[in-house]
């Protein structure tokens, strides 16, 4: 499906965002709000918000808990893939999966399509921080540094960012 479900102690599920069986685009609140494959979630703003890897859309969404709203929060709004770096919404992705964050609100994304790991800054301005935008498995600082499809991104009690890689 193309939903964003919360599932609190109790085990009550209860929908954010989205439909079942309709993804799309749509910065709205709640069921009128659309996604196209989310795939990754973590929180920020102490919790009271959640970033949205939003494949298929190629940006990453925000949805604020408490009232279901989404918003684009770092991407394009028109569904456009790219890589380019620079503030929203002039930043590119291509099929955001995995997402991370700090403390500080700063969100680590890693891209399928491109290959890379960005970094979102407190600004939502976007900057890659590993990876050449072409597949490959070659260990190197930052931007010379090649994956294959990264997916999953966690960050551990030192601040190292963990990537599993499709490879």
């Amino acid at each position: 499906g193309h939903v964003l479900r919360k599932v609190d102690t109790g085990v009550v599920v209860t929908t954010l965002g989205g439909t079942a069986t309709t993804s799309g685009f749509n910065d709205a609140t709640g069921l009128l709000a659309k996604f196209a494959t989310p795939t990754g979630a973590a929180l920020i703003n102490s919790d009271a918000d959640l970033l949205i890897a939003d494949s298929v859309n190629h940006c990453v969404r925000r949805v604020v808990i408490g009232s279901k709203s989404a918003s684009t929060y770092a991407g394009s709004i028109t569904q456009v893939s790219g890589f380019t770096d620079g503030p929203t919404p002039n930043a590119r992705f291509n099929t955001p999966h995995g997402i991370a964050t700090t403390a500080a609100d700063v969100a680590f994304v890693t891209e399928a399509g491109n290959h890379a790991v960005r970094k979102i800054l407190a600004d939502q301005s976007v900057v890659t921080i590993a990876g050449t935008g072409a597949a490959g498995l070659a260990n190197a600082d930052g931007v010379l540094s090649q994956f294959s499809s990264p997916r999953g991104i966690m960050l551990d009690a030192a601040e190292y960012l963990l990537i599993a890689d499709k490879g």
